[in-house]
């Protein structure tokens, strides 16, 4: 149904309405950094929803909202969830890592107006069942849509939980404009010297066939 704004559902008088974005990723490191390393891939972290989180409020509920932290930088939020203990936020975040051995982290806080937000829990995501390698020592895809409950933990203990899920995809190699014209130019030169070659081993295949029938 492309170029429909709304798609008719059969059986029904309902009309479906999609609507994609695309969202560029950032894969630098910050210009921060003392040495640049460059990333091996990238996290998706499918954030879906908190239960049964800690109120840090004495009057109402809290405003909870989603940080993904990276080796403790923040690289993302999600929206916050207005007075309430069991967030919805079906929100994806990218990050960009160096090494499985950095550590991401999901931290949940609190919104407060007047002063700087609170932390409710924290979880660090295991990244060595994530990320993997093949036999040939290069990362592969890990694509998983299988919800992973966890607790996260506050300043006094266990403080509610998190649904999420998590996907790795290794950066793929590529080549620079400068790389490609290099790489043309020594297309050329090994075409060139093939055909040289191929010359050569004619004439001397002629010359063979000459030498042969004048004796």
């Amino acid at each position: 149904e492309v170029g429909k704004q709304l798609i008719p559902l059969p059986g029904s008088k309902a009309k479906l309405k999609v609507t994609t974005y695309w969202k560029p990723v950032r894969l630098d490191l910050g210009s921060n950094s003392i040495a640049y390393t460059p990333p091996i891939g990238l996290v998706r972290i499918y954030l879906k929803k908190a239960v049964n989180l800690k109120n840090l409020e004495k009057v109402g509920f809290i405003d909870p909202y989603a940080k993904i932290l990276v080796n403790g930088i923040s690289k993302g939020r999600t929206d916050y969830k207005s007075q309430t203990l069991n967030p919805v936020w079906n929100f994806s975040i990218y990050v960009a890592i160096t090494s499985p051995n950095q550590k991401v982290s999901i931290e949940i806080m609190d919104v407060e107006t007047a002063d700087k937000d609170r932390r409710v829990g924290i979880y660090d995501i295991d990244l060595s069942n994530l990320v993997n390698e093949d036999d040939d020592g290069k990362f592969v895809v890990n694509e998983s849509n299988k919800d992973r409950r966890v607790r996260i933990v506050g300043k006094n203990g266990p403080s509610g939980e998190v649904i999420y899920n998590a996907s790795f995809y290794p950066v793929e190699p590529i080549l620079t404009l400068e790389e490609v014209q290099d790489l043309q130019k020594v297309e050329k030169r090994r075409k060139q010297l093939e055909d040289k070659k191929a010359t050569t081993d004619m004439k001397k295949h002629r010359n063979l066939s000459m030498s042969q029938q004048s004796k």
